[in-house]
């Protein structure tokens, strides 16, 4: 298959990369399901990169599973570990519980079948009347009406200091999102995905995966010239971000060689091509919106992006609705008292049901902010983001090394906390041991619901393991200088 890559990265083919690794990907999952000899029983679906249609080398690769009733949970951590131990290998493999898929409206219009019993596919999907509820008309133009302001949040350094905080090791972004990034900065992957969206709700489809935008020039949205280039420009992107053995940005020093040798292009004729496209992608972006915006007026995602009506504006904030709060959160255009109005209702609502979107929502009110921070400020977010990027890291690093491919056995979760847990404490210079287990189990909450279809099984595991940490008495005033001369010597539990 290489070397059908390398002639397609060559002629500039993104698309076509895309589909071969798609079909590489249905394979390999094909071949785990007739080995575990368990096809009828479970649907193997995929969401993301590959459900959208743009999975390149480097992307990341998001797996959910369907099931019959008839397997035992071990039965299915098997078929989930067989398959994480395959694509782990070349892609950044990632596995999620159905239930946390299909309440995500971004991840659901990305949802496409890989193999398996395609029956299951059509019952728990395509037939369940609360997925489509999610699915319907007005629900998709309020996640699109803000998507202008929350692309602009992406390709910001607040949203690149989120990601390398809360997120992503350093290894998946070595350099923050920033020029040269083919996936979140501007005119991006993430903007050609914008598009298709916006094609999608037009053409009535339910998933990205069925869209053609062609449906744009069928209504005078965009012309076919316009459809041409957009699509040379996709293909550019989808090539270099295939070439990208590091992250996912073509200027970095690991990744610019491979590019130039790859698409036998200088590298002032890539930085040339990267701006002209990404320019595109963006002017086009615009031009769909502002048509999404004149076309549906009336939908409360369509106000709280445009109307400046007080009352309004209270109202939509006092709906308790994520998806318009998002939108108000990222408008710098808000009176004071609608945006600390807000930020209470955000403050609140994390008190009661913790959700990433209102973490997001914090640092969105902080980009959209016309605040002008101090300087000394600023270098104290920066020390406390160097903190926190560093303990995703290591709580990251320790669990993959730990675990592997058993993601889910409780040994190896326990060994894991009991080999990281004091090492970081101490090596971190944390003051305080409860301020530290709160960051650290906050990364080992996201670091199990990104890989398993039961976090929570995990996740209990892993706070009973830090929990017997914490009352061992080790750390008592007295006890702590004694525990960091013979740190090595410590055992806990079995």
């Amino acid at each position: 298959m290489q070397n059908h890559i390398d002639e397609l990265r060559r002629t500039k083919s993104g698309r076509e990369i895309a589909k071969c690794r798609y079909s590489n990907l249905i394979m390999r999952a094909e071949n785990i399901v007739n080995e575990l000899d368990l096809g009828e029983h479970v649907a193997i679906i995929t969401y993301g990169s590959a459900g959208g249609c743009w999975l390149v080398g480097n992307s990341d690769t998001d797996f959910s599973m369907l099931d019959d009733g008839t397997l035992s949970k071990e039965a299915l951590i098997k078929i989930q570990n067989r398959i994480c131990q395959e694509f782990s290998k070349d892609l950044a493999f990632g596995c999620k519980s159905w239930n946390r898929v299909k309440v995500n409206p971004m991840d659901l219009l990305s949802t496409r079948f890989v193999c398996g019993n395609r029956k299951l596919f059509e019952e728990q999907v395509l037939n369940d009347p609360v997925i489509a509820d999610l699915g319907n008309e007005g629900t998709i133009i309020s996640l699109l009406a803000g998507n202008d302001l929350h692309l602009e949040f992406m390709a910001s350094e607040q949203f690149s200091r989120l990601m390398c905080c809360k997120y992503h090791t350093s290894k998946e972004l070595p350099v923050g999102i920033s020029y040269g990034d083919t996936k979140f900065f501007t005119g991006g992957v993430r903007w050609t995905q914008f598009i298709f969206m916006i094609a999608m709700l037009y053409s009535g489809n339910r998933f990205l995966s069925d869209t053609d935008i062609n449906i744009l020039a069928d209504k005078g949205i965009l012309s076919l010239d316009d459809i041409y280039k957009f699509y040379t420009a996709l293909d550019f992107l989808l090539t270099v971000k295939d070439c990208c053995c590091e992250g996912s940005n073509i200027f970095f020093e690991h990744n610019i060689n491979g590019i130039i040798q790859a698409l036998q292009m200088t590298k002032e004729e890539i930085v040339s091509s990267y701006d002209e496209h990404t320019k595109l992608i963006e002017l086009l972006c615009r031009k769909v919106h502002s048509k999404l915006v004149r076309d549906f007026p009336k939908n409360q995602g369509v106000l709280a992006r445009i109307t400046t009506d007080i009352n309004e504006l209270s109202a939509i904030v006092d709906s308790d609705d994520l998806l318009l709060w998002r939108t108000i959160a990222l408008r710098s255009d808000m009176p004071a008292s609608i945006r600390q109005n807000l930020k209470n209702k955000i403050s609140d609502r994390q008190k009661i049901y913790p959700h990433t979107m209102l973490d997001e929502m914090e640092v969105m009110l902080v980009f959209s902010s016309s605040e002008i921070i101090k300087e000394s400020e600023l270098n104290a977010q920066k020390l406390e983001a160097k903190k926190n990027s560093w303990m995703t890291d290591k709580v990251m690093y320790y669990f993959d090394d730990t675990l592997r491919y058993c993601v889910n056995h409780p040994v190896l979760i326990r060994f894991a906390v009991h080999r990281s847990f004091l090492e970081l404490f101490w090596t971190g210079n944390f003051s305080d041991i409860q301020d530290f287990y709160h960051d650290y189990i906050d990364r080992v909450i996201k670091y199990f619901h990104c890989l398993t279809l039961n976090p929570d099984d995990c996740v209990a595991v892993a706070k009973s393991a830090c929990e017997q940490i914490l009352n061992s008495g080790l750390f008592h005033p007295e006890h702590l200088t004694l525990m960091k001369k013979q740190i090595n010597n410590v055992k806990i539990g079995d």
